[in-house]
């Protein structure tokens, strides 16, 4: 029980440690990323800019934290960092995953409540206008998947769902508008399904639970949101084949809608055609239209910019990967201490001669080992030899194991860490999931 206490506290404070580390870095990064948008503003294409912060979400091994003036900020949280912080702010993170869970759980129970519109025809034409141009067929068969219901309630069209994705229309769209305005705001939504809107925003809502105390990132997923309309608004006018002022015209109408209906709160899904109470982000997608010049714009050129991020976005994860630590490292050297715990030898030439690991166990030279008791004077009953200790990151590690020698009897060798399932999984965790 001692131990797994032990190792509970060693994963609440190393994985403080490392939000810390990583929540340092994302200020910094969603900092640059948000100043170089605002340079951008009105233009779709500052969407893949700001996804370009999730690689930073794994950054906490990053052998930058272990440089220069970052080594003394990394061990001044050392430091201050107890595990009692490390366990109050996780708690509240798996508190804020529930939630979020048993949200996306009504949502589908909602949804799946709803009867489904059987009109083949405007949905399949809907398809082809995103899809029909492309080279693989994998868009097509994703967006053929998509189930859409119909709610009697007087909301904005939304849609959600990553393996089953769906969208829902209110009835009143579906009864009242034209065929060519329900096809736009269809398109909408089937675009942000084929381009992986709600994933990106599930995984955001995941790095806002991982930093909810950095009050930068609610700013930062608001923006993303945004962003995403945009995108979704460009990209729609031309696969439709539509004007700007149609387009906005649609939306301005949906914006009418609501507001004249009773749109009661928690009714949308993961991206919403408009919202109800956000003025500001109406304007500038009105705005964004009005700029936009549909002929100087082609599914090549989005085709390019897909290949354009996803190689950038590629080459952050790469380089994220190779300048970090491994996920853990079997440290080889050998640490003398006697019964009080005090450090006798580290790993010495003369250690090492006389003491050697094989398969997890001790092996001594007893004539050499003795040698080396009676040049450092050690008195007592015992002294206790650790190997095989877990190395996370510099200066952070635990696991191994320790031989408690007997000085009278150099084969008496007793392993403080048991062969016993209970420390194999202990060892597995602070390996692969600590």
């Amino acid at each position: 029980m001692q131990a797994y206490l032990g190792l509970w506290d060693f994963a609440a404070g190393y994985g403080m440690i490392k939000c810390l580390n990583t929540m340092l870095a994302g200020t910094v990064g969603m900092c640059l990323l948000l100043g170089i948008r605002h340079f951008r503003k009105n233009d779709g294409r500052a969407l893949d800019l700001l996804l370009l912060i999730l690689p930073v979400a794994f950054s906490a091994k990053n052998r930058l934290f272990y440089q220069g003036w970052m080594l003394w900020v990394a061990s001044e949280m050392y430091r201050y960092v107890l595990p009692i912080y490390g366990k109050l702010y996780f708690a509240v993170c798996v508190v804020l995953l529930f939630r979020m869970l048993l949200r996306q759980k009504r949502a589908g129970r909602y949804v799946r409540e709803l009867p489904c519109w059987e009109e083949a025809g405007e949905r399949r034409a809907v398809i082809e206008a995103i899809t029909g141009r492309d080279l693989m067929p994998f868009g097509r068969r994703y967006l053929q998947r998509v189930k859409i219901y119909v709610t009697e309630r007087e909301v904005s069209p939304f849609s959600g769902g990553i393996l089953h994705p769906y969208v829902v229309m209110p009835r009143s769209m579906l009864r009242e508008w034209t065929v060519q305005q329900r096809g736009l705001v269809l398109s909408h939504e089937f675009l942000h399904i084929r381009q992986g809107h709600i994933l990106w925003l599930t995984m955001f809502e995941l790095l806002k639970i991982y930093w909810w105390i950095n009050p930068l990132v609610y700013l930062y997923v608001r923006k993303l949101r945004s962003d995403m309309e945009m995108s979704c608004d460009e990209r729609c006018v031309v696969y439709a084949g539509t004007t700007p002022a149609r387009y906005g015209s649609v939306m301005l109408r949906a914006l009418e809608m609501l507001q004249e209906g009773n749109c009661r709160k928690g009714a949308e899904g993961v991206t919403s055609f408009v919202r109800r109470d956000d003025y500001g982000d109406m304007r500038r997608r009105l705005e964004g239209l009005a700029k936009l010049k549909p002929d100087k714009e082609s599914r090549k050129g989005y085709r390019s910019r897909a290949v354009r991020f996803g190689l950038c976005f590629l080459l952050l994860c790469v380089l994220q990967g190779a300048s970090s630590y491994p996920l853990y490292t079997r440290m080889k050297e050998l640490v003398l201490y006697d019964e009080e715990l005090n450090l006798l030898d580290y790993d010495s030439e003369e250690l090492r001669n006389a003491a050697c690991v094989r398969d997890g166990r001790l092996y001594l030279d007893g004539e050499r080992f003795a040698e080396l008791i009676a040049g450092r004077g050690i008195e007592g009953d015992y002294v206790y030899l650790s190997f095989d200790t877990i190395m996370k990151v510099p200066g952070c590690g635990g696991g191994g194991n320790v031989g408690m020698i007997s000085l009278t009897d150099y084969d008496d060798i007793f392993y403080l860490a048991k062969e016993c399932p209970e420390n194999h999984i202990m060892v597995f965790l602070l390996k692969y999931f600590i």
